[in-house]
C-alpha cells in the first residue's frame, strides 16, 4: 500500500545575508554595492548561498543593480498594485498590498519557497525584522570602516547591528575567519525559548 503523500505548504524559513563594515554600514551610500570593497572570499561565499537557495528577496534597487534573469527572486517594489512576473523567475509585489502568505503560493507552482534569502537593502531588512520572519542571519563583516553611509537595519545603535540583532533575540551560533585580513563570518539564530522546570 502506496504511503499518503503530504500535500501541506512548508512555512518558508527566511536567511537574512549581508556584508557591512566594521562599524556597521552595508555601503558609503545607494549603489555602492558589495563588489567594490568586499573581499573575493565573501562573494565567493555569497555567491554559494544564492545558488543554493529557493528564493532571494530584495527591493527594487537591490535588483536592478545587478538584474539577472535567471535568478529566481521576489522583488519588492511600492509600485506594483498587484503580484506581476517580469519573467518566469522573477515576481515583482508590494508587500504592504501582497501578504507574503499569498506570495509564498505564487512562488509553489515555479518552485516551493523553502529557503528563501532576504538580500536587501535596508527596508526590505527593516520589513522582515519587524515583522519577526528573520530565522536566520548570515553576517559577513569586513575590515573596513566607513563613518558614515548605509546601515543594515534603520534603527540599529551605534554599537551596530550585533547589538540589536541580540536584543531582538538572536544568538550567535557560529564565526569563522574567511581571509588572513580578518573578513569574519558570523551566524546568528533565534534563541530557543527556555522550558519551564517541571
Amino acid at each position: 500500500m502506496a504511503a499518503a503523500t503530504s500535500t501541506r505548504a512548508v512555512t518558508p524559513a527566511f536567511t537574512l545575508v549581508a556584508v557591512v563594515s566594521t562599524d556597521g554600514f552595508i555601503g558609503r551610500y545607494s549603489g555602492h554595492d558589495p563588489p567594490a570593497w568586499a573581499s573575493a572570499e565573501e562573494q565567493i561565499h555569497f555567491a554559494a548561498l544564492v545558488d543554493a537557495a529557493d528564493w532571494s528577496f530584495m527591493g527594487r534597487v537591490t535588483h536592478e543593480r545587478a538584474p539577472r534573469a535567471s535568478r529566481r527572486r521576489v522583488v519588492f517594489s511600492r509600485r506594483e498594485e498587484r503580484p506581476r512576473w517580469a519573467n518566469p523567475n522573477q515576481l515583482f509585489v508590494d508587500p504592504e498590498r501582497t501578504p507574503l502568505e499569498r506570495v509564498s503560493e505564487l512562488l509553489r507552482p515555479v518552485r516551493e519557497p523553502r529557503h528563501c534569502l532576504v538580500l536587501g537593502g535596508t527596508g526590505v531588512h527593516d520589513w522582515f525584522l519587524a515583522r519577526s520572519r528573520i530565522d536566520r542571519v548570515v553576517l559577513t563583516t569586513e575590515p573596513v570602516s566607513f563613518g558614515a553611509g548605509m546601515p543594515l537595519f534603520t534603527d540599529q545603535p551605534i554599537a551596530g547591528p550585533v547589538s540589536l540583532l541580540e536584543d531582538r533575540g538572536f544568538v550567535r551560533q557560529s564565526m569563522r575567519l574567511l581571509n588572513d585580513r580578518g573578513t569574519r563570518l558570523e551566524t546568528y539564530g533565534r534563541a530557543a525559548p527556555a522550558v519551564a522546570s517541571p
